[in-house]
């Protein structure tokens, strides 16, 4: 066939036309995956920077009991915008935002979490994950404290955020 003939040209154009179009969803669909990690990225940052802050003032609060340490809870939850799980050294939840006092011996043991075992191997745990107390996946981030109630603190978003 010459270049000439239009079936020859339509096939061309169309082809062209395919390979363009192709390259453009698969350049949309990796510029959206970057954004989407990227904010991943960042909000895991500042789940880190807020869990070092409140490991630091519990270390250095007088806070005692889990009735006291259950009730610190809430105020933190409301300051980092997310759930805020205080876990004792046998992994036990003595506070947690989104719980009632009288709901924490309900809560599942929190030892054998993957955030809380990094956190106690390497000073700071991450993972993503399906939450069944709130029926949602969120970004978990757990860092270890100096407290006597309290080993670790765990602090949650949903990825939806």
């Amino acid at each position: 066939m010459r270049i000439g003939n239009p079936r020859f040209r339509t096939r061309l154009f169309l082809a062209s036309l395919a390979a363009a179009v192709a390259s453009v969803l698969v350049a949309a669909a990796l510029v959206a995956y970057q954004a989407r990690e990227g904010q991943r990225a960042g909000i895991e940052a500042r789940l880190v920077n807020d869990a070092l802050l409140i490991a630091d003032l519990l270390s250095r609060s007088n806070v005692s009991g889990t009735r006291a340490v259950d009730e610190e809870a809430d105020p933190l939850g409301r300051f980092v915008e997310g759930r805020v799980t205080l876990v004792a050294a046998d992994g036990r939840v003595v506070g947690d935002s989104t719980q009632a006092l009288a709901a924490l011996p309900t809560l599942d043991n929190h030892g054998n979490r993957p955030e809380i075992i990094e956190a106690g191997e390497r000073g700071r745990g991450v993972a993503r994950r399906y939450s069944t107390t709130i029926d949602t996946d969120l970004l978990y981030v757990a860092v270890p404290t100096a407290h006597p109630d309290v080993a670790f603190v765990r602090l949650a978003l949903p990825l939806a955020a």
